[in-house]
């Protein structure tokens, strides 16, 4: 069954016409924003040339916020249809979460060598294996939150179509 524009903002209204929901996703929203940000701050994006607002520039906050944005909706829509009895999107949810914290966190930030360092390997085989782990992620960085994106919106999607198909009110 295929959703239409109107039904998925249809079901978008119906999860957000409660107070409680509303306040899920702003919370949350906040708390993954802070995440994204903090992960982002280090990573290839960072490196791109916009004016900074916070000590972030501008590019890290605009993709912190649509990715928290848009990953707070799935968990809202997803814990709503769970409330109805509507088994919703959460392995797309999961994975579009993965697929936006890892590349950012895998890029530039210290996880690589110490998870290496923390599996006993010595400091020449962590600071030779470095590079080429992170190399193709900070390279592929800017395409991998594109595809993260576009989970999202396809969880986003998967949800409202369960959530019409169900009548859920």
């Amino acid at each position: 069954m295929y959703a239409r524009l109107g039904d998925i903002v249809n079901s978008l209204r119906i999860v957000f016409s409660e107070k409680r929901n509303a306040a899920t996703f702003a919370v949350i929203t906040a708390l993954m924003f802070m995440l994204y940000a903090y992960l982002l701050s280090y990573s290839s994006i960072a490196l791109l040339p916009s004016p900074a607002l916070f000590g972030l520039s501008v590019a890290v906050i605009m993709v912190s916020f649509l990715l928290s944005a848009l990953f707070s909706v799935v968990i809202v829509m997803n814990i709503y249809g769970i409330k109805r009895g509507v088994n919703a999107s959460a392995k797309l949810s999961i994975g579009s979460f993965l697929a936006a914290v890892l590349p950012s966190s895998m890029c530039c930030t210290a996880l690589v060598p110490s998870l290496l360092a923390l599996s006993g390997a010595s400091i020449s085989t962590v600071i030779g294996t470095t590079g080429i782990i992170q190399g193709p992620i900070a390279t592929y960085e800017p395409l991998l939150l594109l595809l993260s994106g576009a989970l999202l919106l396809v969880a986003i999607y998967k949800s409202s179509v369960k959530l019409c198909s169900c009548n859920v009110k």
